[in-house]
């Protein structure tokens, strides 16, 4: 079921991460990393929120208020998109880890087991 966003028509596709579905044949074609999020536009395939964004931004025109003309505004959007990707995925990654490490109660290594690789 398509969708259509101003002219542009999507086909959003869900994908279940805990289940394994980001390791299918199917989604290997679309990024070979295997890892979400993925864009195909038409026989093109791109990987990575940051590179997905610019090239939507540049291929649709984005309006100025969401990626600036002037350069130097561009420069700063483009210096918080890599900001937020070198910064917040690391601690965000990092409290999920430990959430879910606790989840069972104390670490696996703490209990002198070994820890799973």
């Amino acid at each position: 079921m398509g969708r259509n966003y101003r002219g542009l028509s999507l086909a959003p596709t869900s994908l279940v991460s805990p289940t394994g579905q980001h390791h299918s044949e199917a989604f290997v074609r679309v990024n070979p990393l295997k890892k979400v999020p993925a864009l195909k536009d038409g026989d093109f395939t791109l990987a990575e929120s940051v590179a997905i964004l610019l090239y939507l931004c540049h291929k649709y025109k984005a309006p100025d208020h969401w990626y600036p003309q002037d350069l130097q505004a561009r420069a700063r959007v483009d210096e918080y998109l890599a900001w937020q990707h070198t910064t917040l995925r690391n601690s965000c990654t990092r409290a999920l880890w430990q959430k879910v490490s606790l989840a069972e109660g104390p670490p696996r290594m703490l209990k002198g087991l070994p820890f799973p690789i």
